[in-house]
């Protein structure tokens, strides 16, 4: 009978611990800013990075470029999202393909995504000892990084995640404010990321402009520079790395149905 009520117990705390981590994360998503929260459902923007269109010169696989820009189209019922490329010439469909998913990611800038949905798959639990932290398992043993932590600040915003590797940790911390278009709620200003990989570190701090188009906080710039430092017993000052990435958000259609339209005119394309 002991061991029924103990077995009992242990299953009802591994409950409560859940269900106190879907609480926090939830509540931390109510407290970030979402343009989705301030009505946004039918998209269009012009993402420019002009590092990519170097890179593609400097490969000479189109000839030379001008300017290449990723037009993203997404709306929210039903929730879907599609890229065309404008500056390129035509075929080289696995090429268009590739720098497509590449630029797939820039929308959580815009259109942040849960926690629970980014990270669908892992185990959320708390832990008594680390009060405001959700602890993320990979129950599979399948993913390259199996144990995530998240650390939130006194308002219940996203501070901190903790990415355990099976060798070293990747930390990012996040910078909000809270601004008279995204009032209650808070937006994000910077990220820090620092990850070690045995001699080699990799610092990132990416920082995001915003403008208001029709009473909705959307990005404008977002600068990213990265540092690279390998540290080596050879060497007397580690060798040091520094890119910079500038991406600009253009040509902002906001709720005029300009995406509707896009996916009911491509509804029969391959």
């Amino acid at each position: 009978m002991k061991v029924v009520l103990t077995l009992f117990s242990l299953i009802l705390s591994l409950g409560v611990m859940a269900q106190d981590a879907t609480t926090l994360l939830r509540s931390s998503e109510e407290k970030a800013y979402t343009p989705k929260q301030k009505g946004l459902t039918d998209l269009v923007v012009d993402i420019v990075n002009p590092q990519v269109t170097n890179q593609l010169n400097e490969q000479m696989i189109f000839g030379h470029l001008k300017e290449v820009t990723f037009r993203l189209y997404w709306t929210s019922s039903p929730e879907r999202v599609a890229i065309e490329i404008l500056g390129l010439p035509e075929g080289f469909r696995e090429i268009k393909e590739e720098l497509k998913a590449a630029t797939l990611s820039r929308l959580e800038s815009i259109i942040p995504i849960p926690i629970e949905k980014k990270f669908q798959g892992y185990k959320f639990r708390t832990d008594s000892k680390k009060p405001k932290t959700v602890i993320a398992t990979d129950p599979s043993g399948q993913q390259a990084i199996p144990e995530f932590e998240f650390m939130f600040d006194s308002e219940n915003r996203l501070s901190k995640i903790l990415a355990k590797k099976p060798i070293g940790e990747q930390e990012t911390n996040f910078e909000w404010l809270k601004s008279a278009w995204s009032e209650p709620r808070s937006h994000v200003t910077k990220t820090s990321t620092k990850a070690q990989h045995g001699p080699q570190i990799v610092e990132t701090e990416s920082t995001t402009s915003w403008q208001v188009l029709s009473g909705i906080g959307l990005p404008a710039i977002v600068k990213t520079i990265t540092k690279q430092k390998l540290n080596q017993k050879s060497q007397t000052r580690p060798a040091e790395r520094t890119v910079e990435e500038v991406v600009y958000f253009k040509n902002y259609k906001v709720n005029q149905s300009e995406a509707m339209k896009w996916f009911l005119g491509h509804a029969g394309a391959n």
